[in-house]
């Protein structure tokens, strides 16, 4: 998604300032693509979170080989 990013902002600047609605959807686009990447962060810290909770628990759930 970052990679998308720089692909949209290499278009941006490529553009004429005068194609103003193809400036505009490309820098929706743009934010589209921030808002993706910081839900993946948020989703990736709470999912460590959540992990990190859930690892004392599997340890006293395991059995031990014989």
């Amino acid at each position: 998604m970052r990679r998308a990013r720089e692909v949209v902002g290499g278009a941006q600047e490529a553009l004429p300032d005068d194609l103003v609605g193809a400036q505009e959807r490309l820098a929706e686009l743009d934010a589209f693509y921030e808002a993706l990447i910081e839900s993946f962060v948020t989703v990736i810290e709470e999912w460590d979170k959540k992990r990190a909770s859930l690892a004392p628990q599997r340890r006293e759930g395991a059995t031990q080989p014989a």
